[in-house]
């Protein structure tokens, strides 16, 4: 529930010491990373040699504040052909079968719990050599994500010049979950007669690539479960219109969900039709260019009948798909008067 200025004074301490005054935005979160990737254990050796058959594994672990669920992860090897290698394209993709849990707090050190081990099997390369060969090994992974962002919303006086507990028109501290994407802005403002306006500012901070969770959504389908997956599953073919798409899943003052309100209003946004029509609050989107982007929403009628100023919790959810990919190399060394003999 929104807190009532004058049955509020044990808060005071607390909004002086969150911030609430300042006069300049400040995020803040743990890291900038959802998922960490890459060869386990040195399993890819630095040489191979000519008809040899060789395996290797890659280690994905969840470095994030959100968890994956199971199938919302998909890691695929590219750079190389899997019929060179005697194998099928399948055998090139992975996916998660549990889900990948968040980052945990334990004694005040941070560890990560999410982690799963893939492994690419019984790779042979077919052709003979003549000399040899420098082979580079593309590891995309692409999965499903959220950022959680959170800040103190100030209602009531918004032209007062003292104001006990914060002030309307300013920016705020944020406070973001562990994630590639990350709210880096929030300046609030009065936007008429007990209305109150929000600039939200979002960066990408990750050294990877946001699209649309939702790329493969089409009007023959009401399970966005299955959308998300399908879609993640499919991330080397996206159009370019589902690159950079970052989607509003939830606004919430104070636990009460604000996205299905009359007296809410986005002010700057795009919208899914499809998704939309499947539920209220649903198909909000907004693009990234050069890795930043920004909406605007408005929340009205928010001031209780016996309050005049009061501070509100600020509840922002973010839903996107997150793409990166790293090279790791390996050399097939030629020996002569040996062809190679894959099973």
């Amino acid at each position: 529930m929104i807190k009532n200025a004058r049955l509020a004074l044990i808060f005071v301490f607390v909004v002086l010491f969150s911030g609430c005054t300042d006069t300049e935005s400040t995020s803040t979160s743990t890291n900038n990373n959802g998922v960490l990737f890459d060869v386990y254990a040195d399993t890819l050796q630095p040489q191979l040699y000519e008809g040899q058959s060789f395996s290797f594994q890659v280690m994905v672990e969840n470095n994030g504040g959100y968890t994956i669920p199971a199938s919302h992860l998909n890691l695929f090897l590219g750079g190389i052909s899997p019929d060179t290698y005697n194998v099928i394209s399948e055998d090139f993709e992975k996916q998660n079968i549990l889900d990948l849990t968040s980052v945990g707090i334990y004694n005040n050190e941070t560890t990560v719990r999410g982690q799963e081990v893939f492994s690419f099997e019984d790779l042979c390369y077919t052709t003979d050599l003549s000399s040899d060969l420098d082979v580079n090994f593309h590891l995309k992974t692409c999965y499903d994500y959220q950022t959680n962002a959170k800040t103190n919303a100030c209602f009531g006086e918004a032209y007062a010049q003292f104001n006990e507990i914060c002030t309307v028109t300013e920016q705020k501290t944020v406070t973001n979950t562990a994630a590639p994407i990350q709210v880096t802005e929030i300046y609030e403002s009065s936007a008429g007669q007990d209305s109150y306006r929000f600039i939200v500012k979002v960066e990408n901070q990750g050294s990877g690539n946001v699209f649309s969770q939702y790329a493969s959504a089409d009007s023959t389908s009401s399970d966005l479960a299955t959308t998300i997956t399908d879609s993640i599953a499919s991330c080397r073919d996206l159009n370019p219109s589902d690159s950079n798409v970052i989607y509003i899943d939830s606004i919430k003052l104070d636990g009460v969900e604000q996205l299905d309100l009359t007296t809410f209003q986005i002010e700057t946004y795009r919208e899914n039709e499809h998704i939309s029509s499947i539920g209220e609050g649903l198909g909000m989107f907004f693009n990234l260019v050069n890795d930043k982007g920004q909406f605007i929403f408005k929340i009205s009628n928010v001031t209780e009948s016996t309050a005049t100023d009061f501070v509100g919790n600020l509840e922002i959810v973010l839903g996107y798909g997150y793409t990166e990919t790293k090279i790791r190399n390996t050399e097939l060394v030629s020996l002569p008067d040996i062809v190679p003999n894959c099973q």
